[in-house]
C-alpha cells in the first residue's frame, strides 16, 4: 500500500510540476566580455564586441578573442545585426565592461544605455568607462601584454578603484544619478598611448592606462580630470578607498630635484561639508579635510625632527589646499556637481533651487572654500 501511494504521488508531481521554461545554456551562446560603442561618420551606432573563445591545441586549451563589429540605428539593432553573423546566440549577460567612445559620450548617453536597463539579462554590474578617441581602436588591440584586452581593461579599472584613482561605479549605480537633477557622476577615462618599447623603436607596442575620470553633467560628458586631480576630487567627495598616494613638491626652489618631492600614503581621512548663505544670497560651501598620512619617500629626510615635521605638515596642507581649489574650478567650468551640492540645496533650501537655471546661473557663482589639514603620523622604519 505504501508503494502504491508513493507511485501515485510521483505521478501527480510529474504531471503538475513544470520544468525550467527559461533555459539558456552557455554552450549555445557566444559571450561578450567587453563591448565598445562609437558613433560612425554617417551617424549610426558602431558596436565592437570582444567574444572569448577557447581553442583546443596540442598543449591544451588556449583562450583567444573574436572581435565582432556591427552597425545600426540603435544598440538593439547592432546586436541583432551582429547576431546574424555568429554560429550561436550573441549574449552580453556576462559582460564586464561597457566602453564609450569620447564623441559618443559627449552626446546624450542614455539612449545607448536604455537597452541595458530594460533587459533583465543585462550585466548591470559591468564597469562603464569612456575612452579617449574611439572605443573600437582600444578593442582592436586584442591583447595588452600577455592578457586578453577584455580581462585587462576589467582588471585595470578594478586596480584604479582600489587606489582611489576612479570612483566605484557600474552600469546600475549611475542609473539613479542620470535622472537626478541635483548631482552628477564620473566614470573612468581610459587612453591608449605609445608604450616604452614603441618609443624605443619596437612597433605595435601600446599602453592602455586609466588617465583619470570623465565628468558628466546630466547625460553628457563635459570634461576630464587627470589622475592627480581625480584623486583629490575623490578625497573631497569622501570616497577614499583602500589606498591613495600623492607625490607633492614641497621645495619649489630646488626645481625638479628629487629631494624637493615627498610621497605620502593616505591613512585616515575626515571630511566635513557645510553649505551656508550670506545676507546677499550668495552660496558658500566650506569643505574641510583632515588627513593623517604616512611618508613613504622623502630623500631629504630629517623626519625625526619635530620642526621638519611641522614645516612639512604646513607645506602639504597649503599645497593640497591650492590643488583642491584648482580642481574645483575645473569642475565648475564643466558644470560637474560631483559633491551633490544641488541635491543638498533641493533637500534643505528648496526655495533656492531654480531647476535648469540653477546650473547655468547659480552654480557657477557658488563659492567653494576648501581647507586641508595634513598630519604626518608615520615615516617608515627610518628614524
Amino acid at each position: 500500500m505504501k508503494r502504491i501511494i508513493q507511485l501515485i504521488l510521483s505521478l501527480f508531481l510529474f504531471l503538475t510540476l513544470t520544468g525550467c521554461w527559461d533555459l539558456n545554456l552557455l554552450r549555445d551562446a557566444r559571450m561578450a566580455v567587453i563591448v565598445g560603442l562609437d558613433r560612425t561618420p554617417e551617424g549610426k551606432l558602431l558596436s565592437t564586441s570582444v567574444i572569448r573563445e577557447v581553442k583546443i591545441t596540442e598543449g591544451g586549451e588556449e583562450a583567444t578573442n573574436l572581435i565582432l563589429k556591427s552597425t545600426g540605428h540603435t544598440p538593439r539593432e547592432t546586436q541583432d545585426n551582429g547576431d546574424r553573423r555568429l554560429n550561436n546566440r550573441y549574449d552580453i549577460s556576462k559582460n564586464r565592461v561597457i566602453l564609450l567612445g569620447e564623441k559618443l559620450a559627449r552626446e546624450d548617453i542614455y539612449p545607448v544605455l536604455d537597452i541595458l536597463y530594460r533587459d533583465p539579462k543585462s550585466a548591470l554590474n559591468a564597469h562603464i568607462a569612456v575612452t579617449k578617441g574611439r572605443a573600437e581602436h582600444l578593442l582592436d588591440l586584442d591583447t595588452a601584454g600577455d592578457t586578453l584586452i577584455g580581462e585587462y581593461v576589467d582588471e585595470l579599472i578594478n586596480s584604479a578603484e582600489e587606489k582611489t584613482l576612479v570612483p566605484i561605479e557600474n552600469v546600475q549605480s549611475i542609473c539613479p544619478v542620470l535622472f537626478d537633477p541635483g548631482q552628477d557622476f564620473a566614470i573612468p577615462y581610459i587612453t591608449i598611448e605609445k608604450g616604452d618599447l614603441q618609443a624605443a623603436g619596437i612597433d605595435n607596442e601600446k599602453d592602455v592606462s586609466v588617465e583619470g575620470i570623465a565628468m558628466f553633467h546630466g547625460h553628457h560628458m563635459t570634461g576630464t580630470l587627470n589622475r592627480e586631480e581625480s584623486r583629490l576630487f575623490l578625497m573631497m567627495a569622501d570616497k577614499l578607498n583602500k589606498t591613495s598616494r600623492l607625490t607633492i613638491q614641497v621645495d619649489p626652489g630646488k626645481s625638479d630635484d628629487i629631494d624637493s618631492y615627498i610621497t605620502i600614503d593616505m591613512g585616515t581621512l575626515k571630511r566635513k561639508l557645510d553649505i551656508r548663505f550670506n545676507p546677499k544670497g550668495e552660496i558658500h560651501v566650506d569643505l574641510n579635510l583632515d588627513m593623517n598620512v604616512e611618508v613613504v619617500e622623502y630623500p631629504d629626510d630629517k623626519l625625526a625632527e619635530s620642526t621638519v615635521l611641522h614645516r612639512l605638515d604646513k607645506k602639504l596642507s597649503e599645497s593640497i589646499t591650492h590643488q583642491s581649489e584648482q580642481v574645483i574650478k575645473k569642475m565648475k567650468r564643466s558644470r560637474f556637481d560631483g559633491f551633490g551640492i544641488g541635491r543638498e540645496i533641493m533637500a534643505h533650501s528648496p526655495e533656492e533651487w531654480h531647476g535648469a537655471k540653477w546650473w547655468t546661473k547659480t552654480y557657477p557663482k557658488v563659492k567653494f572654500h576648501p581647507k586641508v589639514n595634513v598630519h604626518i603620523v608615520g615615516h617608515g622604519i627610518i628614524s
